[in-house]
């Protein structure tokens, strides 16, 4: 009798491990605009469903509706960011952001100036409560990924408005007609993720479509989420640890089909966000990067040390694994997951029909 017995606990125990190691696949994954980590909590805040019915994955408001400049049709749920979840909002978004539907119509986005400082909330009052004291732009229904303190005075957009900004609308930092170093000491938008391109870090990332048009990004990580927006793409920089000394460069084609990188051995540290974005002339600047955070080389506003599950990629494998074709989350997903639980319940079933036999 013991034997049988020893059998089933064995198998519960193995198809719950299953289960287990299904959850923390299914944990954390890339926004898809930015490229920043999302986790469960995350995830949870934003549903977002082009018309194929196909689940996408955002971090913050703003990287949810630039969405739509790659998908034609959008149903973003979310809620409040004060209020919580009793305070649904919807976004129903139609030919790239200039048909636009939002239920309540006294929702607001608070630009905050980066993603983990952009909120959404239901009305004037949920913001004014939300940026106020205590709470001063945090709280307990957002990730701790993007629980940062926001600035009382920043920017409230009508959600129509912010649609159409971060839609089919012109975004601040449109492309120049002509590569220049710099714009004169001005701080322009960063293209991908909405956050200050200061002087330096237009000097620091040079990148121009196959028409000659500059793009402003703040860093390495935002210059590769555009290789999926413009067929052919250069993409300008240098080591985070070496300096200017030892420049990096990426050329890509066909939306990142085709992709040469100069050094081969150039490498991406994807720590989750764009102030923890580096990139190693070689695997020892690299290692001095995983050890030290930065360099005096490094961008000032983005000198911080990097977590301990940094993705550590060779720039041609971060592009083909990341960056190539958006990454389509729902279908996938939830299929891992059915197969998952076939798995588990065949286990169990098997595991009884043994144990009757051996019992009998």
């Amino acid at each position: 009798m013991k034997k049988p017995f020893a059998i089933l606990v064995l198998a519960l125990m193995i198809s719950s491990s299953f289960y287990i190691f299904s959850a923390q696949a299914q944990e954390s994954k890339p926004c898809e605009q930015c490229g920043m980590t999302v986790d469960a909590t995350g995830q949870a805040r934003f549903k977002i469903l082009d018309a194929t019915g196909t689940q996408h994955v955002a971090c913050c408001p703003i990287c949810a509706l630039k969405l739509q400049r790659t998908y034609l049709d959008l149903n973003i749920t979310t809620f409040c960011d004060y209020n919580g979840p009793n305070y649904p909002i919807t976004i129903d978004t139609r030919n790239n952001g200039t048909n636009v539907t939002v239920s309540p119509s006294s929702a607001l986005v608070i630009v905050g100036g980066s993603c983990k400082t952009n909120r959404i909330v239901y009305d004037v009052a949920a913001a004014d409560a939300l940026l106020a004291p205590p709470s001063n732009g945090t709280s307990k229904w957002l990730s701790t990924l993007t629980n940062d303190t926001v600035a009382a005075n920043a920017t409230r957009m009508g959600v129509v408005q912010a649609s159409l900004k971060n839609g089919a609308g012109t975004p601040s930092s449109s492309p120049s007609p002509s590569p220049s170093p710099s714009t004169s000491g001005v701080t322009l938008e960063c293209e991908a993720c909405s956050m200050d391109v200061t002087p330096e870090s237009q000097t620091r990332y040079r990148v121009t479509d196959g028409n000659g048009n500059v793009h402003y990004v703040e860093c390495f990580m935002c210059a590769l989420n555009l290789i999926n927006d413009y067929e052919t793409l250069h993409i300008q920089t240098h080591c985070d640890w070496y300096g200017p000394n030892n420049a990096i460069t990426i050329d890509s084609s066909n939306y990142g089909g085709t992709v040469s990188v100069t050094p081969s051995t150039a490498l991406f540290l994807r720590g989750g966000s764009c102030v923890t974005a580096r990139v190693a002339y070689n695997q020892t600047a690299a290692d001095s990067l995983l050890v030290n955070g930065y360099s005096q080389y490094t961008s000032p506003e983005q000198r911080f040390s990097l977590p301990s599950g940094t993705d550590v990629k060779l720039v041609t494998d971060a592009i083909n694994t990341w960056y190539m074709q958006p990454e389509a989350t729902g279908t996938p997903t939830i299929l891992i997951i059915a197969l998952v639980s076939i798995v588990g319940v065949l286990i169990i079933g098997l595991s009884f029909i043994a144990y009757k036999k051996l019992k009998s």
